[in-house]
């Protein structure tokens, strides 16, 4: 009997450790409705009428290959959503990512990781979280990696200091 509760117990650890790990658009769609959160979600067509006036170049190719942005903001949240809220960043899952940008401290979690298919960007997503900001942004699109190392490399002497 002894054996029979210690697999039932071991089974409800590793179950509850897997269901624990969420994508971070579960992360956003769970945290967005926190007292005191800011959640903005830019469709497609808003974007398109926005970048229409950009005149052509580098960056405007970058910002017209956007579909959406969605930005969540915590900072006005109460410190027991923020402390959930690293929690779930740092249990966040990854697959399929990589990471581009990362720093893991006891109060303090930074992540710029994007998510890539041959030759095209399909997301960048950056999240950061420390004590008194909590915020995470998640770009979706079909940007060229021309177009982002273009970028990279007119701006590395600014990246660099």
């Amino acid at each position: 009997m002894k054996h029979y509760f210690s697999v039932v117990l071991v089974c409800a650890f590793l179950f509850a450790g897997c269901s624990s790990s969420k994508t971070y658009s579960d992360i956003i769609n769970d945290f967005r409705q926190a007292d005191g959160s800011e959640y903005v979600s830019i469709p497609t067509a808003l974007l398109k009428a926005g970048t229409a006036m950009l005149p052509k170049g580098d960056i405007s190719d970058i910002a017209r290959s956007i579909n959406s942005v969605r930005i969540l903001n915590l900072s006005n949240c109460s410190d027991r959503v923020k402390k959930r809220f690293i929690h779930a960043l740092s249990n966040a899952n990854d697959t399929g990512y990589e990471p581009f940008v990362s720093t893991n401290g006891k109060y303090e979690q930074t992540r710029v990781l994007t998510r890539s298919d041959d030759d095209y960007v399909r997301e960048i997503l950056i999240a950061s979280a420390e004590y008194g900001s909590c915020d995470i942004v998640q770009v979706m699109g079909k940007i060229k990696m021309e177009d982002v190392q273009k970028v990279i490399d007119a701006n590395i002497d600014k990246i660099r200091r």
